[in-house]
């Protein structure tokens, strides 16, 4: 069953055409930080041939988590957001993503299709990667249930789908109850083949499902099964005699 993900593709936030961006975080969500960190830049992108040659994967737009190559690095940022959906026993939960690592190309900033000579050109190569993660929220930091960690890298241009989940009998009984929280983050690393270009990920298309799964069952010990087979053929026995 789908869960209910406020703007899961970004197309709430409008933006006028192919390369501009609408500055701010996105409607829906709110902005994370791993720890201090100056100069983030979050928005939604109209993915662009020079960006995204197969453009975005679901829509038009695209989150956007940015920062320029002069700002400190090794600090992930991103975007969070607390779903209306809480944790329910006996309930498998998966986070599909898709995950986008950005190429270089003009993005208008000031949202000016019929002026492109004010594009600037923004030198994105390189790879910066990226963390999914379902958290149980519990109004404060909250509890991490899984996690993609940067599990593989992702080509220039190009999207790949990231999926992730976890079984709520398998979780401490207390976190059942507490809401899911979303987190989609940059990790802000440096490429080493392109350490003096911005770092930017992007995210499209968010999906949270619930689905029931079977009760945790305790299996029945070996030695109550062959009790229960002799028992069985002493009734079977018996019941040939008395015949």
């Amino acid at each position: 069953m789908p869960l209910f993900v406020t703007n899961p593709g970004f197309e709430a936030d409008v933006v006028p055409g192919p390369t501009n961006i609408n500055s701010g975080v996105p409607a829906g969500w709110s902005a994370h930080f791993d720890g201090p960190l100056a100069g983030a830049f979050f928005g939604s992108l109209y993915a662009a041939p020079d960006n995204y040659p197969a453009g975005a994967p679901e829509g038009n737009n695209v989150g956007v988590n940015f920062i320029a190559a002069g700002q400190a690095s090794g600090v992930g940022f991103g975007l969070t957001q607390v779903l209306g959906a809480v944790i329910e026993p006996d309930t498998r939960y998966t986070l599909t993503v898709e995950v986008g690592n950005i190429d270089s190309g003009f993005n208008d900033l000031n949202n000016t299709p019929a002026n492109p000579d004010d594009d600037p050109f923004f030198d994105i190569r390189g790879y910066n990667g990226y963390r999914i993660e379902l958290r149980a929220n519990d109004g404060g930091a909250g509890t991490l249930l899984v996690e993609d960690d940067n599990s593989s890298s992702i080509a220039d241009g190009t999207f790949e789908t990231r999926r992730i989940f976890f079984d709520s009998d398998s979780i401490d009984p207390a976190l059942i109850g507490q809401q899911l929280e979303v987190r989609l983050v940059n990790l802000n690393l440096v490429d080493p083949l392109f350490s003096t270009s911005d770092r930017e990920t992007n995210f499209d298309d968010v999906r949270v499902t619930a689905t029931p799964v079977p009760a945790h069952q305790v299996p029945v010990p070996a030695w109550a099964l062959v009790s229960l087979m002799v028992l069985v053929l002493i009734r079977a026995r018996r019941s040939v005699r008395a015949g």
